[in-house]
């Protein structure tokens, strides 16, 4: 990621005990100076010469290391691995909150409202889909919750966690892309769960969220719905109109073909599954942030 391409971390879903030390030699394609040449190139290719090694009829003598080899070696990974760095890459939502449309008064508006919402559910555990940098996450923190906090931006997600290990915030940021969400796999489809599978938050936020899966990724607002029923008890999620600006940027390279995205089909769908609870204009925008409670269909 930090040398070819940082997409390269969808790699890590497909070989779940690491990349293929050949494959990756042959990625970085010479990059990645004395650390990858060492550890990655010049591995692989003794792996390669040794590959015939315990068998009967190989002549080759097993290469065997002493604990303090192997010792020197993990140190030496680590110490390369954490100097890396991506430079020179500005990803879609990066730098989000310098771009947003929101005014300083109306990020604080919003930020209050969600406060509010939070204050009055006191969740312990706190999903935040589309966190970006953790901005709204740390107003769930604050309260008292820890927080999972979702992005599909890994720089965004790297900065975030960063930040969080530097000052002992109790949050744990990963990349996830929403619209393809990590499957079980591993044998036997057992060995990494789902995400549907792993431990359930209290309640799940997603701001500024809907309009991009909805919009960029064509998925109906009552299929969104039903997908967030399945986490928690409760949902605070910000409806963006198509007269928002970011929305109207969403639209600008494409046809519009999403007659049933507006507000009133949005609680439409959600209503199927949750009662709402409390829905506040956002004061300085058109958009709407909604506190949902599942129903109870016992």
């Amino acid at each position: 990621m930090a040398e070819k391409d940082i997409r390269l971390n969808k790699l890590s879903s497909i070989f779940i005990d690491g990349i293929p030390l050949d494959m990756a030699s042959s990625l970085l394609g010479g990059k990645g100076g004395l650390f990858a040449r060492m550890h990655i190139s010049m591995h692989a290719k003794s792996i390669n010469n040794h590959k015939e090694d315990g068998k009967v009829h190989s002549k080759k003598q097993m290469v065997k290391l002493t604990k303090k080899q192997h010792l020197a070696l993990v140190e030496d990974l680590i110490r390369g691995i954490e100097k890396l760095s991506i430079k020179g890459v500005k990803t879609e939502w990066g730098d989000y909150y310098e771009h947003t449309n929101y005014s300083e008064e109306a990020a604080a508006n919003k930020g209050i409202i969600l406060k509010n919402y939070i204050d009055e559910i006191k969740p312990h555990f706190v999903w935040d889909m589309g966190a970006n940098d953790g901005t709204y996450s740390k107003i769930a923190i604050n309260s008292g919750a820890e927080v999972v906090a979702f992005d599909i931006d890994p720089i965004a997600t790297d900065l975030n966690y960063h930040e969080s290990k530097k000052n002992g915030i109790p949050m744990l940021p990963l990349v996830l892309d929403a619209a393809n969400p990590s499957p079980s796999i591993g044998f036997a489809n057992k060995e990494r769960k789902k995400l549907a599978d792993r431990h359930m938050p209290d309640c799940v936020m997603a701001l500024a969220f809907v309009h991009h899966m909805a919009i960029s990724n064509n998925i109906p607002l009552d299929m969104l719905a039903e997908w967030f029923s399945i986490f928690g008890r409760f949902l605070i999620i910000e409806f963006v109109p198509k007269t928002d600006s970011q929305v109207q940027i969403l639209l600008s390279t494409r046809k519009d073909i999403f007659p049933d995205y507006n507000i009133e089909c949005f609680e439409r769908a959600f209503s199927t599954y949750y009662e709402m609870r409390r829905k506040s204009i956002i004061p300085g925008t058109e958009r709407v942030l909604y506190l949902w409670e599942i129903k109870n269909n016992d």
